[in-house]
């Protein structure tokens, strides 16, 4: 379960860990069995006092994606994470960190390619349909961009 901080009632905390202590145990308890009640404690505080936090929706997925962009996507940030890593390592060995840096461009730069072919690709592919299917694909895009969302009538009565 994930808590949204910046909910957090300061007043709630304060009450929640008083009748905490109030209900904690008296009697000598091992080490391990202490830490399992004071994670329940704290996890009984924070539900109490701190509202969940909302899952993260997944983002809108556009037409021109797909797996070949998305494992190069993956190798793109695993060479930046090395990269930055480096960074923040101290002391700094320029050899490497140009080497890493590098690596990092000519990932990025392959993944801008490979999205700007996927992108004509897929634009190639809805132009292609356009002559077999003219009521499929190209009209529900072409209506979607022509027609401008309005809200329902009952709104703007």
């Amino acid at each position: 379960m994930r808590w949204a901080v910046r909910g957090l009632k300061k007043d709630a905390v304060i009450q929640s860990s008083t009748i905490q202590a109030w209900v904690a145990p008296t009697e000598l308890m091992e080490v391990d069995g202490r830490a399992s009640w004071f994670q329940k404690a704290m996890t009984q505080i924070c539900n109490a006092s701190t509202p969940t936090a909302k899952p993260k929706l997944p983002g809108r997925q556009v037409y021109w994606w797909n797996q070949e962009n998305a494992t190069l996507k993956r190798e793109c940030l695993k060479a930046r994470r090395r990269y930055t890593g480096h960074c923040r390592r101290r002391p700094h060995d320029a050899g490497s960190e140009d080497e890493l840096y590098s690596a990092h461009r000519e990932k990025k730069k392959s993944l801008q390619d490979l999205i700007k072919e996927s992108k004509i690709r897929s634009r190639e592919q809805l132009l292609e349909t356009l002559n077999s299917d003219t009521w499929g694909r190209p009209y529900g895009a072409v209506r979607n961009v022509i027609r401008p969302w309005t809200p329902p009538v009952t709104e703007t009565l």
